[in-house]
């Protein structure tokens, strides 16, 4: 029998690649790295509505860009920076458990980066 670890990393393993929508085309020239934001409804299940309403509401202006990731019927991923994943990160860590919904953050490497070498 497989430990619950092993059997939680098989599972992101074989998890399709996050693909954005049309007009998210890569940039031809290289730029800083960046982030996506997706929601993660299936976490809550039917009470993502609920708790995404919520968290919406309490949203500060000042990250206004990440309404669709909070969308209570259609969530959407969410391209940004660091300072802009960040910030969204650590504001969604203070909140009160019933306004708290389930988010992932993927990090894309910069176009024509080349990974150091280990």
């Amino acid at each position: 029998m497989r430990s619950p670890i092993s059997l939680r990393r098989r599972c992101r393993r074989s998890s399709p690649p996050l693909t954005l929508t049309a007009g998210d085309a890569e940039p031809s020239s290289p730029g800083p790295a960046s982030y996506v934001l997706h929601p993660r409804p299936q976490d809550l299940g039917p009470g993502w509505a609920m708790y995404a309403r919520r968290c919406r509401a309490l949203l500060p202006p000042a990250l206004a860009w990440a309404a669709p990731l909070l969308d209570p019927e259609q969530p959407r991923p969410v391209a940004c920076g660091h300072a802009q994943a960040r910030a969204l990160l650590l504001w969604h860590h203070q909140l009160p458990s019933w306004a708290h919904v389930s988010l992932g953050c993927q990090h894309t490497r910069a176009p024509g980066r080349v990974p150091a070498s280990r």
